[in-house]
């Protein structure tokens, strides 16, 4: 009886202590579901990031790739639009050939005609010139004799003007 005496006070600590212990192991395995519940929705959060890069890393890849087409069709318009613009170039630098050969040929003929106007000018000078000299030479006896018809009419005239007067007296 001093045994069991002996450990009667001792008994309301050691059921605190199991109270305590199984607070304890209550409490550790809340901790233990906590930590479980933080390793799970730190997998989730991981996996969720993942994804997240996933879709960033396929949303980059497609813009690059929606980018990369647009830069080559552009590059093809732009190459397309460079071909055609080189061949008007080349239609006009033809067409500019062309007019020029046109205008050296159009020049030259001008010059071909100038120069036979200039010819037949100095032609008809020399012409001019012959009629000239030979109108001179050819009016002097008409001249002559023109002076010679106003020379003998005006004795004509003074003789018959004489007459008049002497028949009038």
């Amino acid at each position: 009886s001093s045994g069991i005496n002996a450990e009667w006070p001792l008994r309301p600590g050691r059921t605190k202590l199991e109270n305590c212990e199984s607070e304890n192991l209550a409490l550790k395995t809340k901790v233990d579901g906590f930590q479980l519940e933080i390793n799970s929705l730190r997998d989730r959060n991981a996996q969720a990031e993942s994804r997240a890069n996933q879709e960033t890393l396929s949303a980059n890849i497609k813009a690059k790739e929606q980018a990369q087409a647009a830069v080559e069709q552009l590059q093809a318009s732009t190459d397309l639009t460079i071909k055609q613009l080189n061949s008007q170039i080349e239609e006009q630098q033809e067409v500019i050939g062309r007019l020029e050969q046109q205008a050296v040929w159009r020049e030259q003929r001008q010059r071909d005609q100038i120069q036979e106007l200039h010819l037949r000018v100095e032609d008809a000078d020399g012409r001019n010139q012959d009629i000239s000299t030979s109108i001179t030479a050819s009016t002097q006896p008409l001249l002559r004799q023109i002076q010679l018809f106003k020379e003998s009419l005006a004795n004509q005239q003074a003789n018959w003007e004489r007459i008049e007067n002497e028949l009038k007296d």
